[in-house]
């Protein structure tokens, strides 16, 4: 299976998968002495109390303290942007969302580390009955979409931590552009690498048929709209028409997946009927694929 951005999310449920910690919390970063870390062409600063974790590897690095633990990941995929819009982070929420048995995000914002733009959230998961509280902050450098997160097992807000660590991050060779430049919100795009979008071999491996292949990987494992399916193709690379080719041609069913869609939302919460409409509408649903999913749980 090509590495795409679907298999960097997934990654994420490697966090869920840890059981608790106990004992007392590490000291905040700032009053902390601080080790450097050299990672994904980055260097970084993780206060010295936080022990780095035997399960390193290529892809992700860890960090534990007594509670908690940091997550930095750099997966081989990519938008080929440095500034991430809000259709990116709304498709990266949507995949990540399927890797948990809860995913409810509390809060999520623009974020800027150094020259990129991305965004950060602030989540309560569960996954095989570990509940923890994750805060994470996502960028992407033209070339490899990094992430670095932190969750506490005993539910309290570490963000501050995180922030400080993503203060620290330096960018060897690459020029730092304050704050208040980046602000403008123009998207820049960045040049590829020589080899096709989310690890293919190829540009040309991504067509119609490709297209139609991930399409149907897709709706196998998640639910989706038309429109959302369109936009999770062309956001893995592929061009407009072929993403709609892939989406229109995948025989799924767009009521039942509205209906799916619509009980995963009470899942996790109540919802009103209007409310769960604009959601439904929200996520690209037409108005009768959205009456039959209402009707299908019971509003």
């Amino acid at each position: 299976m090509k590495k795409t951005l679907l298999y960097v999310l997934m990654s994420f449920a490697l966090l869920g998968l840890l059981t608790g910690f106990a004992g007392t919390r590490a000291a905040a970063a700032s009053d902390s002495e601080k080790k450097e870390y050299t990672f994904a062409d980055m260097t970084y600063q993780i206060p010295v109390e936080w022990e780095e974790g035997s399960n390193s590897n290529e892809m992700n690095q860890y960090y534990y303290s007594t509670t908690s633990m940091i997550m930095v990941n750099a997966g081989s995929s990519t938008t080929g942007k440095t500034e991430l819009s809000e259709t990116d982070r709304s498709l990266y929420l949507k995949v990540l969302e399927q890797s948990f048995d809860k995913f409810e995000v509390l809060d999520q914002d623009t974020y800027i580390v150094g020259p990129y733009t991305g965004f950060s959230f602030k989540a309560n998961i569960s996954t095989n009955g570990t509940d923890t509280l994750m805060y994470a902050i996502v960028f992407d450098n033209g070339e490899k979409m990094k992430a670095m997160t932190i969750n506490s097992y005993d539910g309290a807000d570490d963000s501050a931590i995180l922030d400080d660590i993503a203060s620290s991050i330096v960018f060897p060779g690459v020029e730092t552009t304050s704050t208040e430049q980046k602000s403008t919100g123009t998207t820049t795009e960045s040049k590829k690498s020589t080899g096709g979008p989310y690890g293919t071999d190829s540009i040309e491996e991504f067509n119609k048929d490709t297209a139609l292949e991930r399409a149907k990987f897709h709706t196998k494992y998640n639910s989706y709209s038309e429109k959302g399916l369109v936009k999770m193709l062309v956001f893995e690379g592929f061009s407009d028409e072929d993403a709609e080719y892939g989406a229109h041609n995948c025989g799924a069913d767009w009521n039942k997946e509205c209906a799916e869609d619509a009980q995963k939302y009470l899942n996790y919460k109540s919802f009103t009927k209007d409310e769960l409409y604009q959601q439904l509408k929200y996520e690209g649903y037409t108005e009768s694929e959205i009456l039959y999913g209402l009707a299908e749980v019971g509003l």
